[in-house]
């Protein structure tokens, strides 16, 4: 559970960054590098960010299709792109535009690639969603780190926002210093908060502890998004009684690779490139 002290020893906490787990950053990104003849059927889409936070892209019927729905099998099969295995590539820049590939792999060659430069989470076969992420602890990290225990983390795309149990999203606002920004075009019900832009480098990572003790680490380059000279937190505290896990929002996949493999019922996370 939660620690209390921590946060009076938060200064000391907060003085050195905290970099990624180093046997992650030797991951790359799925697709890259591999062969021309070790893919077929490659469908790639883009990827478009609206004024409301939410990623979209063009079904058949050329209508914005939500980026959520790729997480539901039987939204996937509307889409009509029927390939197993779905990539998603959001940039760090939200001028730039993300890409989804839709793609059938097809040699030994790819699935070999996939197996030694991904994180693969299995998912419950019986499940229709890819959602599930299953935690030992959730923690803030500068140098020390303030955590606590959580059950799982819930993959959400069709939120931005990281959501934290209360005693953590204390800790991010301490370091943060996070203020309420009208001016945002959010939707009604979202409170969308601003930091710093400038303040970025000094802030805290997000650390998701698996349950073979590999991390996820979501850095403020990720969770705190840039649209001119205003930035905004994409992290929230969660809601009442909901405070036994973590909600990831698409602020995790920024400038890493995720992957819904439907074939073999897993999430692919690959390694922060930025």
């Amino acid at each position: 559970m939660f620690n209390p002290l921590c946060l009076a020893t938060l200064p000391v906490l907060l003085c050195q960054a905290t970099y990624l787990d180093p046997s992650l950053l030797q991951q790359k990104p799925l697709m890259h590098g591999l062969p021309s003849d070790t893919l077929s059927d490659v469908t790639v889409l883009p990827l478009t960010l609206n004024k409301h936070l939410h990623y979209t892209f063009s079904s058949p019927t050329n209508n914005p299709t939500p980026l959520s729905r790729l997480q539901n099998s039987a939204a996937v099969h509307a889409t009509h792109h029927e390939h197993s295995r779905i990539s998603i590539a959001i940039p760090l820049d939200a001028a730039h535009t993300g890409t989804i590939s839709f793609s059938s792999p097809t040699s030994s060659a790819v699935q070999d690639t996939t197996a030694t430069h991904m994180t693969w989470i299995p998912q419950n076969p019986w499940d229709v969603d890819m959602h599930d992420i299953p935690l030992l602890d959730a923690g803030v990290r500068k140098g020390g780190m303030v955590s606590m225990s959580v059950e799982t983390a819930v993959l959400d795309f069709s939120t931005a926002f990281i959501t934290l149990p209360a005693g953590l999203w204390d800790v991010v606002v301490l370091a943060t210093q996070p203020v309420l920004k009208p001016s945002w075009g959010q939707e009604r019900g979202q409170e969308v908060m601003s930091v710093e832009c400038e303040a970025r480098r000094r802030f805290p990572d997000l650390v998701l502890v698996m349950e073979d003790e590999s991390e996820i680490v979501v850095g403020p380059k990720q969770y705190v998004l840039q649209r001119g000279d205003e930035c905004v937190l994409l992290v929230k505290k969660a809601e009442e009684g909901d405070e036994e896990r973590v909600g990831l929002g698409w602020a995790i996949a920024r400038g890493r690779e995720v992957v819904f493999d439907w074939g073999e019922g897993r999430i692919g996370l690959g390694a922060f490139e930025g």
